[in-house]
């Protein structure tokens, strides 16, 4: 015997209902979106309700990944947590004071100690902003003071060629929706008031800038998507976002003790040279992007039962149809000649710098 019945009543609205009682479910006709009015992060709110996977567009959101430590870095300018790049601050460092029960391991602390407008900022490349054109946007996160008393806005950039972030147009502020955070974590969201506009297509950015003041702020679960409202913030697994960071930057360093860095025969055809072939884990932003060679104690170059060496010079080259592959050229202080030896080498680090 059917069983006749009927699911949630979905009404529709050109805007919202002012009033609406919560498990309301509407569609927007305006915006082209389904949401629900729900109590989350202990408020009542318009989230959405077509809840899609891939949605969240910035990468490392939670603040799960560090390659670079844990700071405090003063640098301005400067990248810490992954994928996050601080401005105007005093300071910035890893903090494990995060809301509780909601996921995230750790938050973002920045700080300034005088006057000026401190500031952490995400950006898109141009490829994963194509599709934001004509699209409004939604960035939601937790944030709190512990320190200090300074509101806190969100600013939608874009940069003014593709992937080149040397100047960049602020293109919809909320300056004026500002909020102040006390020392309670608390659940914030800014929707752009515009779409994207086609310039948007350089690559699209946000700041999260703090007002002029004296004070510590820490922030975390940053979310942004597609959307005048927002979603439970999407984690995904870590190794999938630490690959995701790694497109942009990596560093392999000489492990503790007397683990060599990298291990390659020479043979007689190469002379006083040896030959390394390294692997990145993925592909890297830029081709050819590796940055610098970091030198912990000298580089030094193991023959055992011959001697310990240093290296003249050290170069590299992406190998020759390889997206992840590389392979570096060692020139040893002491020229071996043709002579056959193993070579161990120690105490040196490859980064990969694609960052934006």
């Amino acid at each position: 015997m059917p069983v006749i019945g009927h699911g949630v009543e979905i009404c529709t609205y050109a805007t919202r209902p002012s009033s609406p009682a919560l498990g309301t479910i509407i569609y927007q006709t305006d915006t082209d979106e389904y949401l629900k009015y729900v109590n989350y992060a202990g408020a009542n709110r318009w989230m959405q309700a077509d809840v899609k996977t891939n949605r969240r567009l910035n990468i490392n959101g939670d603040l799960s990944v560090w390659q670079r430590g844990t700071g405090p870095v003063t640098t301005d300018g400067a990248y810490l947590a992954d994928r996050y790049q601080t401005y105007n601050t005093t300071s910035q460092s890893r903090s494990t004071d995060v809301p509780v029960g909601m996921g995230f391991p750790y938050s973002l602390s920045f700080q300034n100690t005088s006057t000026g407008y401190p500031l952490i900022q995400h950006k898109l490349e141009a490829a994963d902003s194509i599709k934001l054109v004509g699209k409004r946007l939604t960035l939601s996160f937790w944030a709190k003071n512990v320190s200090g008393s300074a509101g806190i806005y969100v600013d939608f950039l874009h940069a003014n060629a593709a992937d080149n972030w040397g100047t960049s147009t602020n293109w919809n502020s909320n300056v004026s929706n500002a909020i102040t955070p006390t020392n309670t974590w608390t659940y914030y969201s800014f929707t752009s008031n515009i779409v994207t506009p086609a310039s948007g297509s350089n690559g699209v950015g946000f700041y999260i800038p703090r007002n002029n003041g004296i004070a510590t702020t820490l922030v975390t679960g940053m979310q942004l998507e597609v959307g005048t409202a927002p979603s439970e913030f999407e984690f995904e697994p870590y190794d999938t976002t630490l690959r995701k960071c790694q497109r942009y930057y990596y560093m392999v360093k000489n492990a503790a003790g007397n683990n060599p860095a990298l291990f390659r025969t020479n043979s007689p055809y190469l002379g006083n040279l040896y030959h390394c072939n390294f692997s990145l884990p993925v592909v890297p932003r830029i081709t050819n992007g590796i940055s610098s060679f970091i030198i912990s104690s000298g580089t030094q170059i193991h023959k055992p039962g011959v001697r310990w060496d240093t290296a003249n010079s050290i170069s590299f080259e992406a190998m020759p149809g390889g997206s992840v592959n590389y392979q570096m050229w060692v020139t040893p202080g002491v020229d071996d000649g043709s002579t056959y030896y193993v070579c161990y080498l120690y105490s040196v680090g490859i980064v990969y710098n694609g960052e934006l």
